[in-house]
């Protein structure tokens, strides 16, 4: 584990390609059976995937520009509900309520106390994303332009009887793995509908403003 732990680096990158690379796999040997070259094809498909990425990075940001314009808006209705909240709660069961300034200080004292760490966790996670972004186009371009030597490799392990078993593996890995993603997906719109839903409560005119994505 320590060792897995110290390589994470280098395995990360290499196992973001790996998953991509069976993903991309079909559309790349759709494009040779149509007599592309095969690094014509792999470029393509890369490009699309970084088209795509770009487009949903974009979109992103421009909503997360027009949440913040709404942010006060969305605050002041928070402030609403909790006092509403807290009215019913000293009604029903006589818990004291809290005033609005000290739960201002105490989120604010909180927030200084912790924002160097949170200062210097940022800074890794963006050096650790910058390099696996980087890594990842790369290491999959290999993956798929090599794909006939890697298999080679493979098959030196393997008995001859067993190749056609192991081929069947690998084919049942590329369905679960199209399947995960598939359902990754699947999540992701179901949390960004219920977040929208959460915002057009508070009077949000852009409820896909803020989508959590589950992280994997």
């Amino acid at each position: 584990m320590f060792v897995l732990w110290k390589l994470d680096s280098v395995l990360l990158p290499i196992t973001f390609a790996a998953l991509f690379s069976i993903l991309l796999l079909p559309l790349c040997q759709r494009f040779e059976r149509w007599g592309w070259p095969r690094v014509l094809a792999i470029l393509f498909c890369l490009l699309l995937v970084i088209v795509g990425l770009a487009a949903i990075i974009f979109a992103f940001g421009s909503q997360m520009t027009q949440f913040k314009a709404e942010l006060p808006k969305l605050q002041t209705k928070l402030v609403q509900y909790f006092d509403q909240i807290q009215q019913m709660l000293s009604q029903r069961f006589g818990i004291e309520p809290i005033s609005k300034d000290e739960l201002i200080d105490s989120s604010l004292k909180s927030a200084k106390k912790d924002a160097g760490g949170y200062l210097g966790a940022t800074l890794n996670t963006t050096a650790d994303v910058l390099s696996v972004v980087t890594l990842v186009p790369i290491y999959m371009f290999c993956f798929l332009y090599y794909r006939d030597h890697m298999r080679q490799f493979m098959f030196r392990f393997v008995s001859p009887e067993k190749r056609t078993s192991v081929l069947h593996t690998v084919d049942s890995i590329q369905t679960v793995i199209q399947a995960y993603i598939s359902g990754l997906m699947t999540v992701i719109v179901i949390v960004a509908i219920l977040n929208a839903i959460g915002l057009l409560v508070l009077g949000s005119n852009s409820p896909f403003s803020s989508p959590s994505l589950p992280r994997f």
